[in-house]
C-alpha cells in the first residue's frame, strides 16, 4: 500500500511524463511542416530550373558567352595572344 505522499509524488512524475511526451509532439509536428515546405520548395526550385534549361536548348541562345573567343575575333584568324606565344615559345615567327 502507498502512502497519500507516495501517490501524489507518482501522480506528479505522470503529469511531467504527458507534458514533456506533448511537447515532443509538438515539436514533431513542426518539423514535419518545416520539412514538407522546404521539400515543396525545392521541388519548385528545381522544376523551375528544369523549364529553364529547356527553354534554352529550345532556342539555342546561351547566356553564356565563350571565354575563349573574342567579340572582334574572327573564329578562322589566330589571335595576337596566340602567336606571341608562339614566338615565345618556338623563337620563330609562325606561319600563315
Amino acid at each position: 500500500h502507498k502512502t497519500e505522499q507516495e501517490i501524489q509524488e507518482a501522480l506528479v512524475r505522470k503529469e511531467e511524463k504527458l507534458q514533456l511526451k506533448a511537447e515532443r509532439r509538438r515539436k514533431q509536428e513542426v518539423d514535419v511542416e518545416r520539412k514538407q515546405e522546404q521539400k515543396t520548395a525545392h521541388r519548385k526550385k528545381s522544376l523551375e530550373g528544369i523549364k529553364k534549361k529547356k527553354r534554352q536548348a529550345e532556342g539555342g541562345d546561351s547566356d553564356a558567352e565563350d571565354p575563349g573567343m573574342q567579340e572582334d575575333q574572327n573564329a578562322d584568324e589566330p589571335s595576337d595572344d596566340d602567336t606571341e606565344y608562339y614566338r615565345q615559345e618556338v623563337g620563330e615567327e609562325p606561319d600563315e
